[in-house]
C-alpha cells in the first residue's frame, strides 16, 4: 500500500487501540514505528557504507596502477570543485543533541545516534571524490532531517497546541524522505564504482581504457552536475546499451540484487518485498524530485506536439518586427543573443513553418516580452485545459498566522525544452534571421499546461513562474528558503532576484494582490488600484468625447484588469457583468462598442473604489460554521427551509406574481435569506435550488437579463452586509420536497380585515403596536408575528410569546380563537380582537365578557381579504358579519399631565378599585400615586378641562353650519381630512398653553384681543423657553383657532410684529450679557452643497456612523435641488421616488402653497440636469434597501420611509433634518459666516 494508505491504516489501528484498557495512544504507537524505521534505515546505511568503502579502496588501488587514471581523476576533481554544493567537510557537522531528548522521546533518539555519523564520516580523509560527491550531500540531507525533527520535537512539547496524529505522521514521513536521499546517494555511488570496475576490467574489447574513462567521466558529469549526486536510471540504461557486454549485464544484475536487499522502509511497509528499491532516486530534476513519467519525458527529451489530425503543411507568415523602433531593435538584439546562448532559440537550417512574432510591453522602460503568433499552429494542436494554481486555492493550503516567501523564476519557460523533431514547427523570422524554439515559447497553446504540471508542489502555490511557499513559523520559513535554494540549483533553475519576497513575512504582494496571512485578508495593492483608477478615468474621458463609443480592445483590457482583483473585491463580478455584455456586441476586436448607461455607471464605480473601502478586502478563510438552505417557488408562493428544521414561506404580491418563474425563484432565494438572516449571518450557506438557471447565476453572480441583474445586485448587497457566503447547488425537484410543498400549498387561514376598517379603528381608539397574527402581505402594522418565518416577522407562533406592554391587534385564524380567548383571560393583555360574529361559540362569550367596547362589522364582499391571492384580490362576500372586541389591560402604560409641574409623566395602569377608579404607578418613583378615571388618561388645568379640543370644536361648528342633512357627516369628514394629523398634533398643545395663560391672567381667550396676545408674548419671553424666531407657530395657532370659530385673528398687525421684534432684541441683549453667542439662520451656499455631493459619492458606508453620514449628504443635495421644506423631505417614502435612465421622478407631500393649502406635487428632473444626482441617489437607495433587507418595505408607515434606518425608533421629525445638515457640513468643515447658522430650512 502507499505511504498515505499506511498512514491512514496506522491512524485507524491507533483509533481502535485507544478504546482498549491500557492501550497506547495513537501518537505513542506512531513514535514507536518511527524508532523502528530509523533503526532499519541505520542498518541499510551501514551496509551500504561498508560496500562503498570496499569499492572505493578497489578504485583507488586501480588508479595507482594506471597513471592515466590519475590524470583523469585530477581533471574531474577540478570540475567538481566548481560545483556550488561541495564544501570541504571538517569536524562533526551535526548540531548539539538536546539534553532531554533521550528521556522525553526515546522513540526519536535514533535520529541523533552516533552510528549515523560514523557510517558517513569514516571515509572523510580517504577520497576527495567520495567526500565531495557523496559525503557532503549526504550530510546536508541528514542536517535537514535533524532540523526537521527538532521542529517536530518542539511541537510535540507544545502544551497549548500539540500536533495531531495525522500532522505528526506527515512530519515523520518527511524526515524519512531525507534518509531516503542519503540512501540513494550511497546506493548510486556504489553502483557507479561497480560499473567503473566492470568496464575497466573489460576495457580491451571496447577500444582501450582511455575511451572508457572519457565516456565514464562524461556520464558522471551529466549525472552529478545537475542532480546533487542522484543517478538517473535512464542515463545508466542508455550507457549500458552502448556497452552491451556480458560483464555489464552481470554488474546491473548485481546492482539490482543489492538494491533489493536494502530496499527502503517505505517500500517494505507497502509490502513490495524484494526488488522494491529498483529505480529509487532518479534524476534530480525529475523522479528524485517527485515527478511522474510524463514530466520526466518532457525534462529528458523535450515536449512534443499532439496533433488534432495530422501535422500542418509548411506555411510562411513572413518577416516579423519590420517596423520595430530603435529601442525595440536594441532590446531584440540583446534578447536574441541571450536566448541563443541558453538554448531557448536555435537557428533554423531550412524554412518550413514560419509564424509571426510581436512585442508586448512589460512594466518599466524599454522592456518587452516576445510573443509568438502561433494561432495557425495551435489550430492543428490538441486543445488542453490548464487549471492554474491561483490564489483562490490559498484558503485550502494556508493556515491562519502562516509565514511565507515568494519568488519568480528567471526565464521559467526555458526550463522545459522542445523535442528536436518538433522544433521546425515553431519557426519565426526576425528581420531576415530565421530561428526556431528550443524551449517552451509564449504563444503555444500547450505551454501553460506543461509548465504548470512541471512546477506543482505541496504547500507551494505555483502560478506559471511565480511561487508562494507557506510555512507554519518564521524559523521553518528560513529553513525552507535554504532548502528551496538548493532545490532550484538541483533542478537547474534560477530565481529572479528583482521579484518576490525572499525574506519570510506574513504580508506579501503576490499576483497583484496583497496577501495578509495574519489578518486573513486579500486586498488590492495600491499600485494595481491606481492602475484601475487611471484606466477607468481614461475610458470615461474617451467615451464622453465619442458619445459612449470605445474600442473593444481597450474595454476588454480594463475588464481583464478588474477581473484580476476579484478575490479582493467581492462585488467585482457584479460590476463587470454589464461590461461583458457590452463586449459581446462587438463585431470584431478592431471595432468599437457603445457603453450602456449601466456600463458607464459600473466604470464610475471602479473609479470611485478607494483603497480603504469596505469592498477592498475579502477574507481568506471563512467561518467553519455552515448552514443548508433549500428554496423553491411557484407562480403564487415561495418556500424556504433552513437546516431541514425551520420553514419560511409567503405569497407573491400583485407586483411579483406575474413575473417569469426564474425571477420568482431568484426572489425566493432573496426572501429566504431575509427570513433567516439572524441565523445565517457570518456563515457559509449551501443553497439548494431546483432551478438550474438560478444556480448558474448565483455561482457567478452575473446574468445577461437586466432585471435579473438588478435583483442579483440587491441579493449580493444583503449577503455582503451580513457576511454571508452563498454556495449554490442544483437539486432535483423530487429531492426538494419540503420547500416544494411550502411553495405550492395554499394557506386558507391567512385573512386580514379590510384596511379601511383597520384605519378607522386606529382613529377611533388608539395606535396599535403589533399585529399578532399576520404574514408579509397581510400585516396591518410594521411589527407582526407569523405562522411561518418570513422577511419581516418578529417571531413565529405568537401564542408562545408574551403580549405584555403592547397594544395588540389580534386577527387570528378562526380555529385559534379559543386559545386567544384563554390567553387574554389568563394574562390580561390590551387587545383589539377581530372575529366572525358567531355568538354561539364559547370564545365569543368569553371575549364579550372581557370587552370594554364591541363593534359589529357588516358583512360585505370586501370585509376580509386573503393574502394568498396577492393581498388585494377578493373571493366574494362572507356569509356572516364580523365583530371587533376592544379589551383593555390592567397593566397598560400611559402618559399623565401634571399641572403643578407643567410636565408629562409615564405611568403603568394598575387594577381598578371598588370606587371605579384606576390606580397608576409612576416610573420615576418620586410622584405620589394618582387615582384617575379609567376613561381619561390626560389631566389638564381646571379651566382647560372644560374646553373641547380645537379640532373637535371645529367639527361641531361645521355640523351646526351644515344643518341636518344626509351629507352632513360626509362634509364634516371631508373638511376634517384637510387638517392632517400632524397639524392637529402640533396645534393642540400650543392652543392649550395659550388657554392656560389666559386662565391664569383672568383674560378671555375666545375671542382674545391684541393686548392679550402681546401679554402672552411677554409671558413667553419671561419663561425663556421659546426663541423669538420660533414664535410664529404659536401666533398662527391663535389666529387659526379664532378664524375657524368665526372670529378675526388677534395675533396680527404692526403691534404684534413689533412685540416679536422687541422680544428678539431683548433675547440677544440678554445672551450678550450672559456671554452667550446668538446666531441667525443663513442661506446655504451652492459650493458647500457641491462639496457634500462629491463626498457622498465617495462614501462606502461601513457601520452605522458612515451610513448615517451618507444619508445626511444625500438629503442635503436632494433638498437643495428640490427646494424642499424639512417636513416635506423627512416625510418622503420609498415609493415616492423613482429613477430611470432618463429622469428622476419625485412625489413631494405636505408642501404648503398659497393660502397654506397642502399640495401633492410631482417633480421631474432630467437625469443629465444635475450632474451626479442619479449616482448619489442610487448609491443611497442601495445602502438603504440593504439595511432594510430583512424587513418588509410595503405596508409599513415606518419602514417605507425614504430616510429612516432600521435602528432608529419612531417617525422622523422635521427637526432631524437640522441634524443631517449639521452632520454633513460639519464633516467637511463647511462653516456659516460669522453670526449665522445652518439648519434644515437653509436648503430652501
Amino acid at each position: 500500500m502507499s505511504g498515505q494508505e499506511g498512514e491512514q491504516g496506522a491512524s485507524e489501528n491507533n483509533a481502535g487501540a485507544a478504546g482498549q484498557p491500557g492501550a497506547k495512544s495513537g501518537m505513542e504507537v506512531l513514535l514507536e514505528q518511527q524508532g523502528e524505521m530509523m533503526k532499519l534505515m541505520m542498518k541499510q546505511m551501514e551496509t551500504l557504507a561498508a560496500r562503498v568503502e570496499v569499492a572505493e579502496e578497489a578504485a583507488a588501488k586501480a588508479a595507482s596502477q594506471d597513471g592515466g587514471s590519475a590524470q583523469s581523476g585530477d581533471a574531474e576533481l577540478e570540475a567538481l570543485k566548481k560545483l556550488p554544493y561541495v564544501p570541504h567537510v571538517e569536524g562533526n557537522p551535526f548540531p548539539a543533541r538536546p539534553a532531554t531528548l533521550e528521556t522525553d522521546m526515546p522513540q526519536m533518539y535514533d535520529l541523533y545516534n552516533d552510528k549515523t555519523y560514523d557510517a558517513l564520516s569514516k571515509r572523510t580523509n580517504s577520497s576527495m571524490r567520495y567526500e565531495q560527491l557523496v559525503l557532503a550531500p549526504a550530510l546536508s540531507y541528514m542536517h535537514d532531517a535533524i532540523a526537521f525533527s527538532e521542529v517536530t520535537l518542539d511541537w510535540c512539547q507544545d502544551e497549548k497546541d500539540p500536533p495531531t496524529v495525522e500532522e505528526l505522521s506527515e512530519r515523520v514521513f518527511a524526515a524519512h524522505n531525507t534518509f531516503k536521499g542519503v540512501f540513494s546517494l550511497l546506493n548510486n555511488r556504489y553502483t557507479m564504482l561497480q560499473l567503473r570496475a566492470s568496464m575497466e576490467s573489460d576495457a580491451t574489447s571496447h577500444g582501450g581504457a582511455e575511451a572508457l574513462r572519457a565516456k565514464l567521466a562524461f556520464i558522471e558529469e551529466k549525472v552529478y552536475a545537475g542532480s546533487d549526486g542522484l543517478v538517473s536510471d535512464s542515463v545508466l540504461t542508455k550507457w549500458l546499451k552502448e556497452f552491451d557486454t556480458t560483464k555489464a549485464k552481470a554488474v546491473m544484475n548485481t546492482h539490482a540484487k543489492a538494491s533489493a536487499k536494502v530496499s527502503t522502509f517505505r517500500d517494505r511497509q507497502a509490502g513490495k518485498g524484494k526488488g522494491a528499491g529498483k529505480g529509487e532516486g532518479g534524476r534530480g530534476s525529475g523522479k528524485g524530485a517527485g515527478a511522474n513519467s510524463e514530466v520526466m519525458e518532457w525534462i529528458s527529451k523535450g515536449a512534443k506536439m499532439r496533433w488534432v489530425d495530422k501535422a500542418p503543411k509548411p506555411f510562411d507568415h513572413g518577416v516579423s518586427l519590420a517596423d520595430a523602433t530603435p529601442q525595440q531593435l536594441e532590446w531584440m538584439s540583446a534578447e536574441t543573443e541571450r536566448c541563443l546562448k541558453t538554448g531557448a532559440w536555435v537557428r533554423a537550417r531550412r524554412r518550413r513553418h514560419v509564424s509571426r512574432v510581436f512585442l508586448v510591453p512589460k512594466p518599466g522602460t524599454n522592456k518587452w516580452r516576445l510573443v509568438m503568433d502561433f494561432r495557425w499552429l495551435n489550430a492543428h494542436c490538441v486543445k488542453s485545459r490548464c487549471k492554474m494554481e491561483t490564489l483562490k486555492k490559498l484558503r485550502r493550503l494556508a493556515k491562519p498566522n502562516d509565514w511565507c516567501i515568494s519568488f519568480a523564476l528567471q526565464d521559467g519557460y526555458h526550463v522545459v525544452g522542445i523535442d528536436p523533431a518538433f522544433q521546425e514547427y515553431m519557426q519565426f523570422d526576425v528581420r531576415g534571421e530565421l530561428f526556431q524554439c528550443g524551449a517552451l515559447p509564449f504563444g503555444w497553446n500547450d505551454s501553460p499546461r506543461i509548465f504548470v504540471k512541471v512546477m506543482k508542489g505541496a504547500r507551494v502555490l505555483p502560478y506559471m513562474d511565480d511561487f508562494l511557499l507557506l510555512l507554519s513559523s518564521r524559523i521553518e520559513a528560513l529553513r525552507a528558503r535554504e532548502l528551496t535554494s538548493r532545490v532550484l540549483v538541483r533542478l537547474g533553475l534560477s530565481r529572479n532576484e528583482k521579484k518576490g519576497q525572499w525574506e519570510p513575512t506574513q504580508l506579501v504582494e503576490h499576483l497583484g494582490l496583497e496577501v495578509d496571512l495574519k489578518a486573513g485578508q486579500f486586498r488590492v495593492t495600491p499600485a494595481r488600484l491606481q492602475k484601475i483608477h487611471l484606466q477607468s478615468k481614461a475610458l470615461l474621458s474617451e467615451a464622453s468625447r465619442q458619445r459612449r463609443w470605445l474600442p473593444a480592445r481597450k474595454l476588454a483590457a480594463f475588464t481583464g484588469l478588474c477581473q484580476s482583483v476579484y478575490l479582493a473585491v467581492p462585488p467585482a463580478r457584479l460590476y463587470l457583468r454589464e461590461l461583458h455584455f457590452v463586449l459581446s456586441t462587438r463585431r470584431g476586436w478592431g471595432a468599437k462598442v457603445k457603453l450602456t448607461r449601466q456600463a458607464w455607471s459600473d466604470i464610475e464605480w471602479w473609479l470611485r473604489l478607494p483603497a480603504q473601502s469596505r469592498w477592498n478586502g475579502r477574507k481568506i478563510w471563512r467561518s467553519p460554521t455552515r448552514a443548508k438552505v433549500h428554496t423553491d417557488a411557484s407562480l403564487f408562493a415561495w418556500g424556504g427551509v433552513l437546516n431541514l428544521k425551520h420553514a419560511a414561506r409567503g405569497f407573491w404580491s400583485d407586483e411579483l406574481r406575474h413575473l417569469h418563474i426564474t425571477h420568482l425563484e431568484l426572489e425566493a432565494v432573496y426572501k429566504t435569506v431575509q427570513s433567516f438572516l439572524r441565523e445565517l449571518t457570518g456563515k457559509v450557506v449551501r443553497l439548494y435550488c431546483d432551478n438550474q438557471a438560478v444556480v448558474a447565476m448565483l455561482s457567478h453572480f452575473t446574468s445577461r437579463n437586466p432585471e435579473l441583474m438588478r435583483r442579483m445586485r440587491r441579493l449580493w448587497i444583503l449577503l455582503d452586509l451580513n457576511d454571508i457566503e452563498l454556495q449554490a447547488r442544483y437539486i432535483r425537484s423530487e429531492a426538494n420536497e419540503w420547500a416544494d410543498r411550502l411553495s405550492r400549498d395554499r394557506d386558507l387561514d391567512d385573512w386580514r380585515l379590510n384596511r379601511r376598517w383597520f384605519q378607522w379603528a386606529e382613529r377611533e381608539w388608539h395606535q396599535h403596536t403589533v399585529d399578532r397574527f399576520a404574514s408579509e402581505l397581510s400585516a396591518q402594522l410594521p411589527r407582526y408575528y407569523a405562522q411561518w418565518h418570513d422577511p419581516g416577522c418578529e417571531g413565529v407562533d405568537s401564542l408562545a410569546f408574551s403580549w405584555l406592554g403592547e397594544v395588540n391587534w389580534v386577527n387570528p385564524p378562526w380555529s385559534l380563537l379559543d386559545e386567544v380567548a384563554h390567553k387574554l383571560r389568563e394574562e390580561k393583555y390590551a387587545a383589539m380582537v377581530v372575529a366572525p360574529y358567531w355568538p354561539g361559540q364559547m370564545w365569543f362569550q368569553q371575549l364579550e365578557a372581557m370587552a370594554d367596547e364591541v363593534v359589529i362589522l357588516p358583512r360585505g364582499r370586501d370585509l376580509f381579504t386573503p393574502s394568498r391571492l396577492g393581498g388585494s384580490e377578493l373571493l366574494g362576500a362572507s356569509g356572516w358579519d364580523g365583530i371587533m372586541f376592544r379589551i383593555s389591560a390592567s397593566r397598560l402604560k400611559v402618559k399623565v399631565y401634571w399641572p403643578q409641574d407643567d410636565a408629562w409623566y409615564t405611568g403603568t395602569v394598575g387594577d381598578t378599585g371598588s370606587d371605579g377608579l384606576t390606580h397608576i404607578a409612576y416610573e420615576d418613583g418620586d410622584k405620589e400615586d394618582l387615582d384617575m378615571s379609567k376613561e381619561r388618561y390626560e389631566v389638564l388645568p381646571a379651566a382647560v378641562q372644560e374646553v373641547t379640543s380645537w379640532d373637535a370644536a371645529l367639527q361641531e361648528r361645521w355640523r351646526g353650519e351644515l344643518g341636518d342633512s344626509s351629507l352632513t357627516e360626509l362634509a364634516v369628514q371631508m373638511q376634517g381630512a384637510a387638517l392632517g394629523g400632524k397639524t392637529v398634533g402640533n396645534y393642540r398643545p400650543k392652543a392649550r398653553a395659550f388657554m392656560a395663560f389666559c386662565e391664569a391672567e383672568g383674560r378671555q381667550w375666545l375671542p382674545a384681543t391684541g393686548a392679550t396676545v402681546r401679554l402672552y408674548i411677554a409671558h413667553m419671553l419671561d419663561k425663556g423657553t421659546v426663541q423669538a424666531s420660533n414664535m410664529q407657530p404659536y401666533l398662527s395657532v391663535i389666529n387659526n383657532y379664532h378664524e375657524d370659530m368665526g372670529f378675526p385673528g388677534p395675533a396680527r398687525g404692526r403691534a404684534i410684529s413689533r412685540a416679536v421684534k422687541g422680544m428678539a432684541r431683548l433675547q440677544v441683549q440678554a445672551a450678550e450679557a450672559a456671554g452667550e453667542e446668538q446666531t441667525v439662520r443663513t442661506w446655504l451656499p451652492a459650493r458647500h452643497v457641491s462639496a457634500v455631493h462629491a463626498h457622498g459619492l465617495g462614501l462606502e458606508p461601513v457601520g452605522r456612523a458612515a451610513t448615517e453620514l451618507l444619508r445626511a449628504c444625500t438629503y442635503v443635495v436632494f433638498a437643495f435641488v428640490t427646494f424642499g421644506r424639512p417636513e416635506t423631505g423627512v416625510s418622503m417614502r420609498r415609493e415616492h421616488i423613482s429613477i430611470t435612465d432618463e429622469d428622476i421622478s419625485v412625489v413631494l407631500h405636505k408642501e404648503k402653497g398659497r393660502g397654506h393649502v397642502r399640495l401633492r406635487r410631482r417633480l421631474t428632473i432630467p437625469a443629465a440636469g444635475v450632474a451626479g444626482l442619479v449616482q448619489l441617489l442610487q448609491h443611497w437607495l442601495q445602502v438603504r434597501d440593504a439595511c432594510w433587507g430583512h424587513r418588509p418595505v410595503t405596508g409599513s408607515e415606518v419602514q417605507g420611509s425614504y430616510w429612516r434606518l432600521p435602528w432608529e425608533q419612531g417617525k422622523l421629525q422635521s427637526a432631524q433634518a437640522n441634524g443631517w445638515v449639521q452632520l454633513a457640513l460639519g464633516k467637511l468643515g463647511c462653516v456659516p459666516p460669522e453670526g449665522g447658522h445652518f439648519s434644515g430650512h437653509n436648503t430652501r
